[in-house]
């Protein structure tokens, strides 16, 4: 055991995550401490003393256990393959790994002597899952062996911090105290005792169960073993908690008093007020330090809630009679603690209004021949028609309301010819009813939003991958192939009629089966969409495919989310019929521009309705004439042509006038006007200045003033020389790249 006394400091209240006094003893929110004094007799474990999560050790022998900081120390090398691991059957259940908690510290000293060639990016301290490579949370050396500092980095559903370096020396051959505290979304470093660095990111899933000591480990059997440490470590602790620097420096001169008591439960994060619409989703949560295990009960203004003994509480479809005070109480063997009460308030929604934003609505009722001999199923609201390929009137069957489509999953398909799909819109909802079986039929889709002119894009509904039962599956992937992918909870696809809408505001979404929120989280980062098909019963992009046999009813769009009130009016009364005229509604507005003069500008509008639609664009609120079609076009723009340009949008139901575009007209005086960057390549040293003064410098890579040569103007650069050239990052300056205005010129 570590010698250390017991330390009991008086701390101040803190404020952010924490919403309570900071614990009075440095060892509450201890979870773990391995002061790696010791191997078991057969050298297969090391001694957690706190929680009893032993370490496995590997390929350790006696002689690896050496003096140490404190007491003795583990020798690592890359040479025999050593290092520790414990495997977590449940965060709940041990603790581990630490970076599940809201906030959490790591110390650990070490001793070593970094950069070793051909040893780059060596791990003293990681977080890993045994089922995914992705989760990664390490403390290391530096990635590309440039310095002796501290090398940090964190994934979670993306990259968070990459490769990080601290500021202070931690490997030179003697004893450094390094830890790592994470203050809800930024990790500070602290290297003996000082604060070295500042890393701030964006908290996320991090579904891990693996830590380890002097390696990084993944795979079910920690079969995966990589960035071997080639040192000395000694007395490894982790809190699930944010150590001030006071603790920090206390741990490091003073050590972990052991035996470590067993502490009641402490809170360290209340449950938060919240207001939140009718039918949603809400989870309240708490997490507490003490003694391991907890058990929990959850109070509704002071009223114990049947069932509800964990540390979050998710309350769904919510109704106003679940606003009210919320608390937990958390208990273990050494007592029992209540949290402070959290505020729901569920607020009603507005009046229910299902015509408002109802872009398209294909009843599937019937099939019609258009002039060109096409086979089309109708649009009620904005004649966007679908039709269909290789189907005809058979293809008509009874449905839930009226007749439906059914698809034979071969090659029967159709596809919007008009409009535009719905998901170009941040905003927007999605409903209709399907009948279809998943078990046996993987990946296969039955809707389906994407691009002729791009497989990237895309937005669809479908059967699970594999197709081991009638859940619902999700697939989204932005234009930068950006990819999520979403299976319900509740099945959907078993056979029988089901009622699906899918309710966004730029990807804030929730998904309603039956009428009912379904119980996953189907939120997710959105990137940009650019789609121009939309298709049922398959995927329809440059060719069909993914075709699934299913049939489908009622197929509605809006261009705005819907709300839970009116998710239920859909459900049990259907799609409102359309009046014998539907008056214009703009879809998409038109967006003001800025340019020089003599530029060509297009201002657009689209808009739904019965057809035909007349426009007119005004200019300051005055006609303009001949401007009658959805697009302006002005031609050699002049200042005298700035101002805010609208359009009016009429047909027999009605107008509607858009929102107002703001161009901006810049008037050319010289050359100089629209300047970004001037590079005269008169002098070179470890930049080239930029003389338009906008502070674009261009940074030499390999070159220098033997590389200035006489020019067309004063002097010139050469860059006959290997991988010679001259470049910058755009992250000051101004208006580079250049590529990002509409209209740019190049010259040299």
């Amino acid at each position: 055991m570590k010698r250390g006394i017991q330390l009991l400091l008086p701390l101040a209240m803190a404020t952010g995550w924490l919403g309570t006094a900071q614990p009075t003893d440095l060892r509450q929110g201890l979870v773990s401490y391995w002061p790696l004094d010791e191997l078991s007799p057969d050298w297969t474990s090391t001694p957690d003393v706190v929680s009893g999560n032993d370490m496995q050790a590997v390929s350790f022998t006696a002689g690896d256990v050496v003096p140490g900081k404190r007491g003795n120390a583990f020798q690592f090398t890359p040479d025999y393959q050593t290092y520790l691991w414990f495997k977590s059957p449940s965060v709940d259940q041990t603790g581990l790994p630490v970076t599940e908690a809201p906030t959490w510290t790591v110390c650990v000293w070490v001793n070593a002597t970094y950069p070793v060639p051909g040893e780059n990016d060596r791990r003293v301290f990681s977080v890993s899952s045994s089922q995914d490579d992705n989760p990664l949370v390490n403390i290391g050396t530096h990635s590309g062996g440039q310095d002796s500092n501290v090398d940090l980095f964190v994934r979670n559903v993306g990259t968070q911090i990459n490769h990080a370096h601290g500021t202070k020396v931690a490997y030179d051959g003697t004893w450094h105290h390094i830890a790592l505290v994470d203050v809800g979304g930024q990790l500070d470093l602290y290297v003996d005792g000082e604060l070295d660095s500042s890393h701030p990111y964006t908290r996320g899933p991090l579904p891990s169960d693996i830590t380890s000591i002097g390696a990084v480990i993944r795979g079910a059997g920690g079969e995966k073993v990589a960035a071997l440490f080639r040192g000395l470590i000694d007395d490894v602790a982790v809190w699930e908690r944010a150590l001030t620097q006071a603790e920090i420096q206390e741990v490091m001169n003073n050590g972990i008093a052991t035996p470590v008591p067993p502490f009641p439960p402490y809170i360290t994060q209340e449950p938060a007020d919240a207001t939140v619409n009718l039918g949603t989703r809400h989870t309240f949560s708490v997490h507490a330090i003490g003694q391991r295990p907890f058990s929990y009960q959850w109070y509704k203004d002071d009223a114990p809630i049947p069932g509800a003994t964990g540390p979050t509480l998710t309350l769904s479809n919510l109704t106003t009679a679940d606003s009210g005070a919320y608390r937990v109480e958390v208990s273990n063997a050494h007592g029992t603690v209540s949290s402070a009460a959290a505020t729901l308030t569920v607020e009603p929604d507005p009046e229910p209004d299902l015509m408002a934003g109802l872009v398209n609505y294909w009843p599937l009722d019937e099939i019609r021949t258009d002039d060109s001999g096409n086979l089309l199923t109708p649009d009620l609201y904005s004649q966007a028609d679908m039709q269909v390929v290789n189907m005809d009137a058979s293809n008509l069957v009874p449905g839930q309301a009226g007749n439906a489509l059914m698809f034979d999953g071969v090659e029967e398909y159709a596809f919007r010819v008009a409009g535009r799909p719905i998901n170009n819109d941040q905003g927007f909802s999605i409903a209709m009813w399907v009948n279809a079986i998943g078990q046996g039929y993987s990946d296969l889709r039955f809707f389906a939003e994407g691009s002729s002119d791009s497989n990237t894009p895309l937005f669809t509904m479908g059967t699970v991958p594999g197709g081991p039962d009638g859940r619902l599956h999700l697939y989204i992937r932005n234009d930068a192939g950006q990819a999520v992918a979403f299976d319900s909870t509740r099945e959907v696809l078993d056979g029988t009629w089901h009622h699906i809408v899918w309710v966004e505001a730029n990807g804030q979404a929730r998904l309603y089966i039956d009428g009912l929120q379904d119980e996953t989280d189907v939120s997710y980062t959105r990137g940009t969409f650019t789609f121009n098909q939309t298709s049922l019963g398959g995927i329809l992009r440059a060719a069909p495919s993914h075709y699934l046999p299913c049939t489908l009813d009622e197929v509605a769009a809006w261009n705005r989310p819907l709300t839970y009130t009116e998710v239920q009016l859909l459900y049990s009364q259907g799609v409102p019929e359309p009046p014998a005229v539907v008056p214009p509604q703009i879809s998409v507005q038109p967006v003001g521009r800025e340019v020089f003069a003599g530029s060509r500008v297009e201002l657009s509008v689209e808009a739904i309705g019965t057809l035909p639609l007349q426009y007119q664009w005004q200019h300051n609120g005055q006609p303009i004439d001949q401007a009658t079609d959805a697009v302006l076009v002005l031609d050699n723009v002049r200042p005298e042509d700035a101002g805010e340009y609208t359009v009016v949008v009429s047909n027999e139901g009605g107008s509607v006038v858009s929102e107002a575009a703001t161009l901006v007209v810049t008037p050319v005086e010289n050359l100089a006007t629209g300047l970004v960057a001037y590079w005269p390549l008169d002098e070179l040293g470890a930049t080239t200045p930029d003389a338009s003064g906008n502070g674009n410098d261009l940074t030499a890579f390999n070159l220098g003033p033997e590389n200035l040569v006489p020019g067309p103007r004063n002097l010139a650069v050469d860059f006959s020389g290997a991988e010679t050239f001259l470049g910058r990052r755009n992250t000051d300056g101004f208006g580079l790249p250049i590529t990002q205005w509409p209209y740019f010129t190049v010259a040299m």
